[in-house]
């Protein structure tokens, strides 16, 4: 019998091929999530800086109160930066989910072809395994009518 060709495996290949462009879309928007968070993080600790800076002014004997009003403006200026990186990294999240979603609608894509050629090959297993046993069958009764034959 003839070897098993799944006529399907071009399309299956095509579904692996999407499948692992998607991986790397997803593996690369959430790259940008975590550079966009760690933006956020810089920003924060930056404005912790200047707030310790305000703190240690306050303590000399000397206060510049010019130097201290800069200081709240560039906070203000910082908060600001924080508040559009969250929307950024709002963004980004929303970008992740929808590659995820591309990602996982890929994989079943991909597995119903896959589940399709497991069963044609069981079926394919099937009809090799009841021809054999067709030719085992006959080869059986030719030999059983040829020693029936001979004894008779």
């Amino acid at each position: 019998m003839k070897k098993f060709i799944f006529r399907l495996q071009k399309v299956m290949e095509y579904k692996e091929d999407i499948e692992k462009q998607k991986m790397g879309e997803l593996a690369e928007a959430e790259n940008r999530l975590m550079v966009e968070i760690e933006k956020l993080e810089t920003l924060k600790k930056r404005e912790q800086a200047y707030l310790d800076e305000i703190d240690v002014m306050r303590q000399q004997t000397v206060i510049h109160p010019v130097e201290i009003q800069a200081l709240y403006r560039y906070i203000e200026k910082l908060k600001s930066m924080q508040n559009a990186q969250r929307v950024q990294i709002n963004k980004a999240k929303k970008v992740v989910e929808a590659k995820r979603q591309a990602l996982v609608l890929a994989t079943q894509e991909k597995k119903v072809l896959e589940k399709l050629k497991e069963k044609q090959v069981q079926a394919y297993e099937a009809e090799v395994a009841r021809q054999e046993q067709i030719f085992f069958d006959e080869i059986a009764s030719t030999k059983y009518g040829r020693t029936k034959e001979t004894s008779v």
